[in-house]
Parts: C-alpha cells; structure tokens; sequence
C-alpha cells in the first residue's frame, strides 16, 4: 500500500526525520521476494509515534507507529510488503502498513500492540482514504475496468502469468505471501500482501484493510511471487494465489484476521454457453457476502464472454437465470428465469453482464425481506444467424428487387412489391459512401450497383403524390428461414 506525497511534503517529512535520526534502531522486515522464500530487508526505525498522530502533506499517520528507512540500496519497500513484521534485537514490535512516496525509502509500521488489542482491532484510525490500494484479475483488462468501477479501488490485470506454479509447500510464516481472495476458479481476484504473525491457529495480515468492511468471510490462500520490481516508480510485487489454507474473520483499518484451517461460505457460480454442439463452460466460487458478490459478478459474466466472443458477438443470444435463494429461513427456493432474449449488438458482451447484474441486484435491493442467495446458474445459447449482404437493386415490373447473397451459403434476393410504379417521381438510394438520384424518364433503367464495404443501403421511393415510402436494408440482414423463405420489408416498415 501507497501513500502518495507532494515534493514539499516529502521534504518535510525527510527533514523531520534528520532531527530525530540519532535515535534510529537497526532492525529488519521479513517478507517475501521470489516464490515462497521469506527474505530479509534491514531497515532503521527513525522515530516511535506514542498516541498523537503526525500530519504531514494533509495527510494523518495514527499514532501507536513506527517510521522505518529502508537502508539496502538494492531493495526498497514496495506494494506488496504490506504485512510484513517488524523485527528489532529479535521481537516483532510492528507490522508494514504502507510506504511513503514513490522513492521506496519511509514506510508506517503499525505497533503491534495495537493489532492485537481485540477490542480495539476495528477502532477507526486516522489513516487516509486516498491509501493506493490494488486488487488483481487474472483476466484482461476490460474485466479489470469493469471491476474497478464496482470496487472503487485500482485493479491490476493478470492476464498471461502462468497461473500452474505452485509453492513447494502449503506451510507459511511470518513474513510469507498471502492473499486475500474474493472468488477462486477459473478467474482469481484478490489482493497480495504479507502474513504479519501467527498465534496458535490465528493469524493476522496486511497492515491495512482491504474494504474496511468488519466481519467478513474472505479466502486467505497461499501466494507464489512471481517477482519484484525496485526500478520502476512505485515498484510492484506480483504474486499468485495458490492453496486456501484459512478463513479472513474480519477485516479492519489495521489489517485482517482470522483462522488457518477454516475456510469461507461460498457461493458456486456456473457458467455455460452453448452453440449448436459445443460447450463451453465457466466456475467459480465467490465468498458468501452480497457486498462482495454484487462487486465481482459482472465482471466474471464479462471475463467469460470475452473468451466466448473476443471480437464482440453478431449473433442473437438468449440465457437462462436461475438462483437457489432463501427468504430468511431455513427453506430454499428456486428462481427462475427463462429465455431472456439479447439481440445482436455491436458489444454483446456488456449488454449480457449488465442485465444479468442488475436482476440479481433487484433481488439483493428488495426492501421486504433479506434474500440470502445460495448458487447461481447461467446458461447462455447462442444463435446462428444468416447475414444478407447486397450487391445490386433494380426495379422489375412491380417489385423493387435487391439481389445479394446469404454468408456461406450462396445467392439470395430481396423481392419488394412497388404499387403504382408509373406514379413513382423519383427513386434515391443512400449509403455511407454514396447517392443516387433516379428520374422518372430512367426509373425502369435503374440499377444500381452497391459497394459491398458499405455497411447499409437507404432506398427511398417518392411518388407524384408527395408520399414517400422508404426502405433500410442492412448489409448484414438477419434472414429468418431457409435462402428461399427471404423476409422483405413491410411497404410502411421505416427500418427493417
């Protein structure tokens, strides 16, 4: 975690620090730089903040801290490090909770004295919200952006790590790289930090909370660190979930805790989209908490039809919902929804997240009574369909015809009965590129040979009268039917 400073505040900060340099202590951090080996980083302490807080650059750090220095040259605190004890004359008297600046050097350990006062474990600290925290996906960057607006927080994508390294072990210590996981599956989203300390079987992690939410029910798993960056403004630690090996129990201003060997309620979502034959399906497990579920949902909908329809979708679509769900007492219901239909749009993808989003939302938002959801189930079909796309319109006896073809499949016409062809005054027809203007001397010499980049054609027909009847023909025409049972627009149909 990253607290950002301006120049003058940094400068300010550094000068306070040279005053009261000469009652530095050495000591060092434990925390984790390459796959699961606790590393150490010496570190000074520089100054013990009692219960008065520090302002500095607007900014509040709370009291009961430690300012630390990191002093090897080669390493500096980076996000990621967020957990990691505090060691001094072999006793941990703190735990990293966030790094000033992007320079590395200062970071705030909380006292852990502190962190282990149960009831003082959630007390709101004066600890400011603009702290960079980051959440990951392991899914492109659309999915990444879809839930960082939900989250509010910033979110890294973790599309193309290889996600099969594993730990040599399950085993952690103070010092070991943990996750917060919120959904595990076929897409991973969570947060890295560090385990703090364990205590019999109760641990405690980060420094800093993740959402502030109190008592959870979060993941803990494993993490493999990929590795670290000390170059790059900022720098960054990336790591892996791996094996779950506890419950987060709460989730607070100084950090989280819980229990190893207990694990969190889920919810089992499954996914599945079906094409003729062909099935492809999707699972997850999202912790069992509505404020976290209706954070994560869309994206993992979204995050699953990128990999379905990575250039987007032409195609029609209809899903069916269904949610396993209890009223506040101990009887399950099904919910069902059936053959909701999507017609095809540019960017199917969104449309289908953000539908399914806000019906499950609806049922979390309803003011009567607590809706407790238990499974959900998505099944999407997906429809093939048959594009039109025109190369040349002309008018034979009573009928506008518009010859083209069926993708794949060979020739077609589009027959469009024309009343009174001798009243026609004019004929105009429009394209992106193009406009033709037809008069009545040349009507039944009309031709007109149509680009086949264009995306639609517009063919007006205007009559002696002043009335004007007016006929949009896509390039890409959804035809309904088999080549010889061709759709044509209605005389009084503006956009077919």
């Amino acid at each position: 975690m990253v607290l950002s400073l301006s120049k003058k505040g940094l400068i300010s900060l550094i000068i306070f620090l040279i005053v009261i340099f000469c009652n530095a202590k050495e000591g060092f951090i434990l925390t984790t730089l390459k796959e699961d080996i606790v590393s150490k980083i010496k570190v000074e302490v520089l100054y013990s903040l009692e219960d008065r807080p520090l302002s500095v650059d607007n900014s509040t750090v709370p009291g009961n801290s430690f300012f630390i220095e990191c002093v090897e040259n080669e390493k500096r605190l980076i996000p990621g490090m967020s957990g990691s004890p505090l060691l001094v004359d072999g006793n941990t008297i703190g735990v990293l909770s966030y790094v000033f600046g992007t320079t590395g050097r200062f970071g705030i350990c909380t006292k852990i004295e502190k962190i282990k006062q149960e009831d003082d474990y959630m007390a709101f600290s004066s600890v400011p919200n603009s702290i960079d925290q980051s959440l990951f996906i392991t899914e492109d960057i659309a999915s990444a952006n879809i839930l960082q607006k939900r989250t509010g927080l910033k979110v890294v994508s973790l599309p193309s790590f290889d996600l099969s390294l594993k730990s040599l072990d399950s085993n952690v210590e103070p010092g070991s790289p943990v996750v917060v996981s919120l959904v595990k599956g076929d897409t991973d989203i969570g947060m890295l930090g560090t385990l703090s300390m364990v205590e019999k079987n109760r641990f405690y992690a980060f420094g800093h909370q993740v959402f502030n939410m109190g008592k959870v029910n979060y993941f803990l798993s494993k993490a493999f660190i990929l590795g670290c960056d000390f170059e790059n403004q900022g720098g960054f630690k990336i790591g892996i979930p791996q094996k779950t090996i506890g419950l987060v129990e709460y989730d607070g201003r100084y950090g989280i805790k819980g229990e190893l060997e207990k694990y969190p309620l889920t919810i089992p979502f499954f996914i599945e989209y079906i094409k003729g034959d062909d099935e492809k399906d999707f699972r997850y497990r999202i912790v069992k908490d509505p404020r976290i579920f209706l954070k994560v949902f869309d994206s993992l909908v979204f995050s699953s039809s990128e990999k379905i329809f990575p250039d987007g979708c032409r195609s029609t679509i209809d899903y069916d919902l269904s949610m396993d769900v209890s009223l506040g007492d101990d009887d399950v219901y099904k919910i069902q929804i059936n053959s909701k239909k999507i017609a095809a749009k540019i960017d199917i993808r969104s449309e289908l997240s953000s539908q399914v989003y806000e019906t499950i939302n609806m049922f979390f938002e309803n003011p009567f009574s607590g809706v407790v959801i238990h499974s959900v189930d998505l099944r999407v079909r997906i429809h093939d369909i048959d594009r039109f796309i025109p190369f040349k319109t002309y008018l034979k006896e009573d009928s506008l015809i518009v010859k083209g073809r069926i993708f794949r499949k060979g020739k077609a016409d589009i027959e469009i009965p024309i009343e009174d062809i001798k009243d026609i005054k004019k004929l105009i027809v429009r394209t992106p590129t193009t406009y033709l203007r037809t008069d009545p001397e040349n009507i039944e010499e009309f031709v007109f040979n149509i680009e086949e980049s264009s995306y639609d054609i517009i063919i007006s027909v205007e009559y002696s009268n002043g009335l004007t009847n007016e006929y949009h023909i896509r390039t890409k025409y959804i035809i309904d039917g088999e080549i010889n049972e061709v759709i044509y627009p209605a005389m009084d149909n503006k956009d077919s």
